[in-house]
């Protein structure tokens, strides 16, 4: 028996990977502008894109499990960014219980800038996706 009170919440709901809608607008990050719609792999797609550009508990819209912890790695040595990078966006990505499996990560660096490249495994199939970040 629980001392904490039942309004009726199932708790494993909140604390577990979300199916996110697959269905939904499309952004056109170039032009700042909703384009249509989305679904499927390409709703995927949007949501990796989003998840890995926003910064986890920084905008209070989202969710705190949305989004990408990057705050631990500005200023610290390469070394230990090519440890923890592949960890962080596999943990940011697989809150969306759509993505299965985060594989193939490979990093270049350019002074403090960071190209990763990696394969996400989907629901819908397999996505080859690139991000970019200064650390």
């Amino acid at each position: 028996m629980s001392i904490l009170p039942n309004n009726g919440l199932d708790i494993e709901e909140y604390s577990s990977p979300q199916l996110s809608p697959s269905y939904g607008w499309r952004l056109d990050p170039t032009k700042n502008k909703i384009a249509g719609w989305v679904d499927g792999a390409d709703s995927v797609a949007q949501a990796i894109y989003l998840m890995l550009r926003t910064e986890r508990g920084k905008y209070e819209i989202y969710p705190e499990w949305y989004g990408i912890e990057l705050n631990e790695l500005y200023g610290k040595p390469r070394d230990l960014v090519k440890v923890r990078l592949p960890a962080i966006i596999e943990e940011c990505l697989l809150t969306d219980a759509r993505i299965q499996r985060v594989g193939d990560i490979t990093m270049e660096f350019e002074g403090s800038r960071c190209v990763c490249r990696f394969t996400v495994q989907s629901i819908y199939g397999e996505i080859n996706t690139e991000v970019e970040y200064e650390v």
